[in-house]
C-alpha cells in the first residue's frame, strides 16, 4: 500500500510546473491586450489636451501669431513616446481661427502600431488602414459668444486686458 502511495505523490510532483507552462503564456497574452487600450487611451488624452490648450491659444491671438498655437500643441504632444506603439510619423495638425474668429478648431491625427494579436483582429474588423496602422483623431472646438462680438470690447483681447487695467 505505501509503494502506490508514493508512486502517487512522485507522478504529481511535476502538475504544478505543467500547469504553470500553460497559465503563463495566457496570462501574458491577456496583460498584453489589455496594454493596446491603455496606449490608446493615453494618446487620445494627451491629443484631447493639447488640442484644448490649442484652441485657447488659438481664440486669444493675432492671426500673425498662429505659429505660437502650434508650437503650443506640438509641445503637448511631446508626452507621446515616439515608438510604433504610441505614435507613428509626424502629427497631423490642423489649427483653425483666431481671436477674430467666432469660432475656433484644433484637430490632431495619431496612428499607431498595434500589438500582433490585435492588429490581426483590429485588421479583421477593418479598423486598419492600408500601412497595417490604426489612424485615429481628436478635434476640439471653441465658439466664441455672440454676446463677445457686440460688446464695447469687441473681439480683441488686447483691448480686454487695457480696459481691465483702466478700472484697476
Amino acid at each position: 500500500m505505501r509503494c502506490c502511495s508514493e508512486r502517487a505523490e512522485k507522478a504529481s510532483n511535476g502538475q504544478a510546473t505543467v500547469e504553470a507552462a500553460f497559465l503563463i503564456p495566457v496570462l501574458l497574452l491577456v496583460m498584453l491586450m489589455a496594454i493596446q487600450p491603455g496606449i490608446i487611451l493615453y494618446d487620445r488624452i494627451v491629443m484631447q489636451s493639447a488640442a484644448a490648450d490649442g484652441c485657447r491659444m488659438l481664440a486669444t491671438l493675432r492671426p500673425e501669431d498662429a505659429s505660437s498655437a502650434r508650437f503650443v500643441v506640438e509641445r503637448h504632444l511631446k508626452a507621446v513616446p515616439d515608438a510604433p506603439l504610441f505614435h507613428q510619423g509626424d502629427w497631423a495638425v490642423e489649427l483653425q481661427g483666431n481671436s477674430q474668429s467666432d469660432l475656433c478648431a484644433v484637430v490632431i491625427q495619431n496612428s499607431v502600431q498595434p500589438v500582433p494579436l490585435i492588429g490581426a483582429a483590429m485588421g479583421a474588423a477593418g479598423a486598419l488602414d492600408a500601412g497595417g496602422m490604426y489612424c485615429f483623431e481628436v478635434e476640439v472646438k471653441l465658439e466664441k459668444d455672440s454676446w463677445l462680438a457686440e460688446s464695447g470690447s469687441g473681439m480683441d483681447p488686447r483691448s480686454w486686458v487695457d480696459r481691465w487695467e483702466d478700472k484697476v
